[in-house]
């Protein structure tokens, strides 16, 4: 999902990342203010990622500057393996599904 976001991010069609049953759900410029602090946060460099403290600053502070993203690091690591692809390959790709069992702890 990084991948894609970044992809998306790049040619300027972030949004297209959301599932368009929830569109009009949602503002825009806030989904792209979180995708932007999210592709923040997966940064290569752990320098460059923001804070906790920073990223708090970033969600409640609306007239704030973002830095640009870098690239998610694992761009950098496989760029041998790794062909950013069309938006057409993308649909052809199926997500996958996490599957996780949760257990909630009850007091005697």
């Amino acid at each position: 999902m990084t991948k894609k976001a970044w992809t998306k991010w790049r040619n300027e069609t972030a949004l297209e990342v959301l599932d368009p049953e929830i569109e009009g759900a949602y503002s825009g410029e806030e989904v792209m203010k979180c995708i932007h602090i999210g592709l923040l946060c997966v940064q290569e460099d752990p320098n460059d990622r923001p804070t906790m403290a920073t990223v708090v600053l970033y969600l409640n502070n609306p007239s704030i500057n973002l830095p640009s993203p870098h690239e998610p690091g694992y761009f950098k690591h496989n760029r041998q393996q790794v062909n950013i692809t069309t938006d057409k390959e993308f649909d052809n790709v199926s997500d996958s599904v996490n599957e996780i069992s949760l257990t909630k702890f009850f007091p005697r």
